[in-house]
């Protein structure tokens, strides 16, 4: 049977066998690591595993996970979208129309539809629009033009 030796940062120097430590292999070549239980403090442990101890690991069938290139993806700074009117429109509107901010922010409330607005009594609003020369409409000219 393989035994692979490592080292804890607590225990030091430690005996495991094949398959109580897996790689993880990431798409980008540099970045590998692999972990453990440690058989001495029960600790998980997590080490680099630079291109010598990844071919290692993987000559003696240790366990391998791969990190979906989705998982590594970044964007960086000078290509990320501006935050447009439109956003900021939008935004508004759902927080007028909110009055539970914690479960918007919990996904409790779907975002699309703003849904009714409330009124200082808690009970939805209603909305009108002004009947023409009713309270609240305006002239389509200024008077006395």
């Amino acid at each position: 049977m393989t035994r692979i030796t490592t080292g804890c940062p607590r225990c030091g120097r430690v005996e495991l066998e094949v398959g109580e430590v897996t790689l993880v292999v990431s798409p980008r070549e540099d970045s590998s690591w692999y972990f453990f239980d440690c058989t001495g403090c029960a600790r998980l442990v997590v080490k680099p595993a630079p291109t010598t101890v990844a071919l290692a690991l993987t000559s003696v069938r240790t366990a391998i996970w791969t990190v979906p290139a989705e998982a590594l993806e970044r964007v960086a700074p000078d290509e990320r979208p501006a935050l447009v009117t439109d956003d900021l429109l939008d935004a508004l509107l759902v927080l007028a129309h909110r009055t539970d901010l914690a479960a918007l922010a919990a996904g409790d409330e779907p975002v699309g539809d703003p849904g009714p607005a409330s009124g200082s009594s808690g009970s939805p609003a209603t909305v009108r629009s002004p009947r023409s020369g009713g309270e609240g409409s305006r002239p389509a000219r200024p008077r006395g033009a």
